[in-house]
């Protein structure tokens, strides 16, 4: 027998629904519009004007950048000092047992993957053109970062624990005024001009032809496609505990933060809508605010994926795969994840820090390696939206955790 809502329940869900879907589906609507016009009609738009827009692009992202830690601090500072310091410990092992874990999970689930697709597919092509430059910006305009992410995570962390003993007011007063500041420059200063970011970055993305390198790897890119697709999935669906209708909606909630970091090439650059989607879902948002800047440099699927696959599928184009032993794969493995805490978030960081792993467990010759930074490069948008997915799957998961683990004690 089916059950039906009263009246004046379905009307306010209805109604929420509603707002729900006019504010976010607008927004993203336009982004997706944007994007798919300015890399489709790129080439009618004049060389200077494409410069330009570049140009504009590029210094948002360093302003972006160079803020980006301090945001980061404030967020931090504010969600540790609400909680107890002997707590704190606890998520820190938490976190990074987790993450050790899942990390282990996704690069032996690529390897696999990578061995069966190195065995089916034996070519991976290149397109020079893609290689040979494109737009260039306008003028350069460059901020040095005062401060990395990370380091800005470990203050923010050490300060939610220690200034609330000494200094109690002080230190909410602080954290009060640290959450207004960034909370106005993420939602009054950088979600309006994200539309203006990501049409210079998609004029840069059809100058390298990057659809017709998809094209000519078509048969290796459907095979990752799926993996992906696949693992990121079960990721959220283990997340949710198997509800698909939730899992359904919390990927939904995940694509405006996927489709800025596709476009910007960031995880960076979209932690704060990916703190913003997975809070949606989470009844502790200061949870979401810890682990989320915590991870986002060393947690990253789409790195795992790419580089493990890929780093395959080159050494069986070469035919240095027949010389890789177990042990050799063993190894490759467990260094990759030892060096996953090791990556600098950077364009071409992920592959960078693997490539010793990669040509000592791998056997790849200087060639090889060239082939596989350019190709990580060129596919940096897909890695970074595979990135952002699954930073999601994982905070989620994370906080389902700390809830039954931590909160429960």
């Amino acid at each position: 027998m089916r059950r039906h809502l009263p009246a004046h329940r379905r009307g306010a869900f209805l109604s929420d629904w509603k707002h729900m879907f006019n504010k976010h589906s607008l927004r993203f609507g336009l982004l997706l519009a944007l994007s798919l016009l300015a890399f489709a009609f790129a080439d009618f738009v004049p060389y200077e004007v494409r410069s330009f827009s570049y140009a504009v692009s590029l210094s948002i992202k360093e302003v972006l950048v160079f803020l980006l830690p301090f945001i980061v601090f404030g967020v931090v500072f504010r969600s540790v000092s609400r909680l107890q310091s002997g707590n704190a410990v606890k998520i820190v092992v938490l976190l990074i047992t987790m993450v050790v874990l899942s990390n282990a999970a996704s690069i032996s689930s690529a390897y696999c993957v990578g061995k069966y697709i190195a065995s089916t597919s034996k070519t991976v092509v290149l397109q020079n053109a893609a290689t040979n430059g494109g737009l260039e910006p306008s003028y350069v305009f460059h901020l040095p970062p005062l401060v990395s992410t990370i380091k800005a995570v470990i203050a923010g962390f050490l300060c939610g624990m220690i200034l609330p003993k000494f200094l109690p007011q002080k230190s909410e007063k602080a954290a009060a005024t640290l959450s207004r500041i960034s909370a106005f420059v993420l939602e009054k200063v950088f979600t309006p001009i994200i539309p203006l970011f990501i049409v210079g970055l998609v004029f840069k993305m059809q100058s390298d032809q990057l659809s017709q390198v998809l094209r000519d790897n078509a048969e290796v890119g459907f095979y990752m496609f799926l993996a992906v697709s696949t693992y990121i999935v079960l990721f959220y669906c283990v997340g949710e505990r198997f509800v698909i209708r939730k899992a359904i909606a919390m990927l939904k909630n995940m694509v405006p933060a996927a489709l800025v970091g596709f476009t910007t090439m960031s995880s960076l650059i979209s932690l704060p809508l990916i703190i913003k989607s997975v809070k949606k879902d989470s009844e502790n948002p200061d949870i979401v605010d810890i682990a989320v800047p915590a991870v986002i440099n060393i947690h990253m699927l789409g790195d795992c994926f790419f580089i493990v696959i890929m780093s395959l599928v080159i050494s069986g184009t070469f035919g240095s795969i027949e010389y890789v032993t177990a042990s050799d794969a063993i190894l490759f493995m467990l260094c990759f994840l030892i060096s996953m805490f090791a990556i600098v978030g950077v364009p071409g960081g992920g592959v960078i820090v693997m490539l010793p792993i990669i040509e000592k467990y791998l056997h790849f010759s200087p060639t090889m390696s060239s082939l596989i930074t350019t190709l990580y490069v060129l596919c940096d948008p897909g890695i970074t939206l595979v990135n952002i997915f699954g930073n999601g799957a994982f905070a989620i998961l994370f906080t389902k955790a700390h809830k039954l683990l931590i909160s429960k004690k």
